[in-house]
């Protein structure tokens, strides 16, 4: 979905500035950033992708144990909605890559979810592990890590023609009352993620756990109503392929405009001196997904904030100077 920020323009971004921060009565508040990075503590952070997915099956119980257990100061998640509205926790919107299973996530209950072997194809060791409801992710994970919850995205193809901001513009003009907007496709795709949106909302608050997580996705939608759902929860907006300036200076525009408080990004798009000016921001910046050694390395002398790693073993190691 990244594509759709190639090209966009600066006048666009300044129109549509600080979207997120209008009030419910159409007023606006001013929302202090929750600041993301960890500069002044000075030391990178180590994001487990999908839990240690290098070693354990990705997205599950089992991959967050052994990210926690090798001392990653966080583990990074997917989420999606089950048929009946519950957030379970898997990448894909389909079942075959990772389970035996055919199917989509959301034609599925959580019982029937429930029943689905996503081990097996790690190894036989993990045969019996269950795709795990965002919930149990969390009451594990409660004080002992922290969570960062990626949201898919349901509005990526469906914008008819908008920019991100255009639709996000359109979106917070109406929201929460969706049915306001033009009756299609980009109406339904909006509906389906303030679903999963405020889904996940009522996890974290129901586990107590807005004090360790971070919600992010690739959809400035998603992070819109995430701002307007959830003050209290620091969100992310994720990237990938803005080596030119240009699309650079656009996608940053976007996060600006919303008010996110951190930035999750490809390394190709990054420099020391594009950390350094979003720090100068008070942005965070999370870098994925990084398994070479010399490129940790890399990137704990640029000053990022977080290293997303399958192998934290190997990035405590870089981040630590072992």
């Amino acid at each position: 979905m990244q594509h759709w920020l190639v090209g966009l323009q600066a006048a666009l971004i300044v129109t549509c500035a600080r979207l997120s921060a209008g009030a419910q009565d159409g007023g606006e508040v001013e929302m202090e950033r929750k600041l993301a990075t960890t500069r002044d503590g000075g030391t990178t952070e180590v994001v487990a992708h999908r839990g240690a997915s290098a070693y354990a099956p990705e997205n599950t119980l089992a991959a967050f144990q052994l990210a926690a257990e090798m001392g990653a100061e966080w583990f990074e998640l997917d989420t999606h909605l089950s048929a009946d509205g519950v957030p379970v926790v898997i990448h894909d919107g389909t079942l075959e890559r990772t389970t035996d299973t055919e199917g989509s996530v959301e034609g599925l209950t959580v019982a029937q979810i429930r029943q689905i072997d996503v081990g097996s194809k790690k190894g036989p060791e993990f045969a019996g592990e269950r795709i795990p409801l965002l919930s149990e992710a969390l009451a594990f994970a409660w004080r002992r890590i922290g969570v960062y919850i990626e949201l898919k995205s349901a509005a990526g193809g469906e914008l008819g023609g908008r920019s991100p901001l255009e639709a996000v513009r359109e979106v917070l003009a109406v929201y929460p009352n969706l049915d306001q907007l033009e009756e299609g496709p980009f109406r339904t795709a909006c509906e389906r993620e303030a679903a999963l949106v405020q889904a996940v909302v009522r996890d974290i608050r129901a586990t107590d756990s807005a004090a360790d997580v971070l919600i992010q996705s690739f959809s400035p939608i998603v992070c819109a109503i995430a701002r307007r759902e959830a003050p209290e929860i620091p969100v992310a907006l994720l990237g990938a392929g803005y080596e030119e300036d240009a699309a650079w200076e656009a996608f940053v525009g976007i996060g600006r405009a919303m008010d996110v408080d951190s930035f999750s990004v490809d390394m190709k798009s990054l420099s020391e001196t594009r950390i350094q000016t979003l720090h100068d921001e008070g942005y965070g910046v999370a870098v994925y997904t990084i398994n070479d050694e010399a490129a940790m390395a890399r990137l704990v002398g640029w000053g990022a904030d977080r290293i997303i790693t399958d192998r934290p073993d190997a990035c405590l190691k870089v981040t630590r100077g072992e």
